[in-house]
């Protein structure tokens, strides 16, 4: 009897033993297969499968809506699961938490990807317990941006990720988990990980390869602080052999984008989006504009700003031996005014030179050797900024300047004092401040500066402020998550950047009273304008912008059916709905094809406008589509 009773608990074992086997290869096999149930997890609405995980235990895979990653004020959650309050304060808390989760048989995998739907390597995921046990756990996401969290118990959880060198974000969303109940959650974080793509052309379309471009962060006169996450240095790459350039890794907002002058080509600016479409850089041979900036004792002077103003802009600045160069995308033409050449350098008296007129073998090169004087009198401003109350205002960018020579800028501290330090003495200054929200921009004219020096005391009026709500859809009515624009009026110079949550609303508890529009300030330019708040009222809009996966295409021809290389390619397009007048503008370049591709555009007609040298100009309304049959143009040459 003893015998049989061994073998029973040694069979006993021996099941036991094969039982965790089998478990522990279900799960090396689910690692395994993960690609495959990724691309079904994408398949599948987020809105549908979150609100599926958060109310009937399942096995199989749920995605849950995207998580927005806020890089600065302007943004609004919507939040429709009942449990998102709860589940946002306690994502919120110290991620330090006293003990673990609760222990059972189930499991969450969540997928962190970026802005870009790539794996968001390194980002960290911190999962806490809603229930009266609590307990949190922290993972950070491998390779494939994945972070398990294995054995946990039935309950509801929250959930925050940190992405990259990012702040941390917590979700609106909680997830329920039954009792031995996996699920697989896959979050999005809108605004990190964008990339900035396009072509350096010539001017007859041709691609230029190797020439350097660059990236850096544009802080427009915003009324709130931006806190931008990642680097904020500019990134540099160059062109490949077919003109194309990509910039990654770049969080949401606008850039600079610029190329560096060669020796024959100026450069070119252009303000862009992360993660819009691909723009065209296109170069001029243009005018070089060389020399050396000295004071009065022949000593080299550095960090001389130089700029040129006429029929275009251009800026340098003098290096530690005091040379600069500047490049010019083109000649004045016959009737244009021509370019003057400022010198500033605080401290010293501005220098104004004309540019000569190229001579009559088209002079390419001009040299120009400044010497610039000291200011002997200067003095000291001071002030401070004050509400109506006599409270301090943080944060109100302060400029003193005239019509000619250097501007001075600085910015109000916590005790609402600011300096400008050796002001140029003189008369006709004009003080500009750029206010934080809830203020009014201020300005005063005819202001002097003695060689007493100047104490200012500013004191802002508040902004009328009401409710704005909303949503940004595509023209079927689409959300566009993780959109931005920038709110501006009539009452304030400044903006308010404002960007859409997952399901493309946004919400600001004090946007400025009066006649608003929102613009994306940047390539592809889009706008939506013709909404009035109230003071102290609520508005809700819907704003319909230009924005998709559709695409025009095609090729420009002349009468022959010859392709016209470098033929500017202009597509607008307009919609007016609630009041509201939504307008986007797109230009591109042909190539010596005479090929042309417009991508990000939302469905629907727009009109495309075509522009070459020697040819008629050529406009006609064509639709947008997910897959457009190549469209074709032909111009006329001009009359005789």
């Amino acid at each position: 009897m003893m015998g049989l009773r061994l073998r029973f608990i040694a069979l006993l074992l021996c099941v036991c033993a094969a039982l965790a086997a089998l478990w522990w290869l279900s799960l090396r096999s689910d690692e395994e297969d993960r690609p495959v149930r990724s691309q079904l997890t994408d398949a599948v609405p987020p809105a549908v499968e979150a609100k599926r995980a958060d109310s009937e235990p399942t096995n199989s895979p749920a995605r849950v809506r995207f998580l927005e990653f806020e890089t600065g004020g302007g943004s609004g959650a919507s939040a429709s699961d009942p449990g998102s309050a709860e589940a946002s304060k306690a994502a919120a808390r110290a991620p330090d938490a006293p003990f673990p989760l609760p222990k059972g048989s189930g499991r969450i995998r969540f997928t962190v990807e970026d802005g870009a739907g790539s794996p968001a390597e390194g980002a960290a995921v911190m999962l806490r317990s809603l229930e009266p046990v609590g307990g949190a756990e922290r993972v950070v996401a491998g390779r494939y941006g994945e972070a398990d969290f294995v054995g946990l118990a039935a309950g509801r959880y929250a959930y925050q990720v940190q992405a990259p060198s990012g702040p941390e974000v917590a979700s609106a969303d909680s997830v329920q988990l039954g009792d031995g109940e996996w699920k697989d959650l896959t979050v999005r974080l809108v605004g990190v990980g964008l990339a900035v793509t396009g072509r350096v052309l010539n001017p007859r379309g041709e691609p230029i390869a190797g020439v350097e471009i660059s990236t850096k962060r544009h802080h427009f006169a915003s009324a709130v602080s931006e806190s931008v996450s990642g680097d904020r240095s500019p990134r540099t790459t160059r062109s490949r052999d077919d003109g194309s350039f990509e910039i990654r890794g770049l969080a949401e907002g606008e850039y600079d984008l610029e190329t560096r002058a060669t020796e024959r080509f100026a450069p070119a600016k252009l303000l862009v989006q992360a993660g819009g479409a691909p723009v065209d850089l296109v170069l001029q041979e243009g005018v070089r504009i060389y020399g050396t900036v000295t004071n009065a004792r022949g000593e080299a002077l550095a960090r001389v700003h130089v700029g040129a103003w006429g029929p275009t802009s251009a800026g340098a600045y003098t290096n530690e031996r005091g040379d600069y160069e500047l490049r010019l995308e083109r000649e004045p033409e016959d009737g244009e005014t021509v370019y003057t050449i400022r010198f500033n350098l605080h401290g010293y008296k501005e220098a104004q030179l004309p540019l000569p007129r190229p001579g009559s073998e088209g002079t390419r090169e001009v040299r120009l050797d400044v010497e610039l004087r000291a200011v002997e009198d200067a003095a000291l401003v001071t002030g401070v900024v004050e509400s109506e109350r006599g409270e301090p205002v943080l944060g109100a960018n302060v400029t003193l300047s005239r019509q000619t020579g250097p501007k001075y800028h600085a910015r109000s501290d916590a005790d609402g004092n600011f300096s400008l330090a050796d002001v140029e003495i003189g008369a006709d200054y004009r003080l500009s401040l750029v206010a934080p929200v809830p203020f009014r921009d201020y300005s005063e004219q005819g202001i002097r500066v003695t060689e007493d020096g100047l104490s200012l005391e500013i004191v802002l009026e508040s902004l009328a402020t009401g409710r704005l709500t909303g949503r940004m859809v595509d023209a079927e009515g689409n959300p566009l998550p993780g959109f931005r624009l920038w709110l501006g009026g009539a009452s304030v110079r400044s903006a308010l950047p404002v960007s859409s949550d997952e399901q493309g609303f946004f919400e600001l508890a004090d946007a400025p009273a009066g006649s608003l529009s929102f613009d994306t300030r940047a390539s592809p330019r889009l706008r939506v304008s013709g909404l009035m708040l109230r003071e102290g009222g609520d508005a809700d809009v819907l704003l319909v912008l230009d924005s998709g996966d559709h695409e025009m295409a095609g090729k420009v021809l002349d009468d022959r059916g010859d392709p016209v290389a470098g033929a500017q390619v202009s597509l607008s397009w307009s919609h007016a709905s609630g009041g509201l007048q939504s307008t986007s503008e797109r230009v591109t370049a042909t190539d010596p094809s005479g090929s042309f591709r417009l991508s990000h555009l939302g469905p629907g007609e727009h009109l495309l406008e075509v522009r070459a040298a020697g040819y008629r100009t050529v406009q006609e309304y064509r639709g947008a589509d997910r897959y457009a049959a190549e469209l074709e143009v032909r111009l006329d040459p001009n009359a005789p």
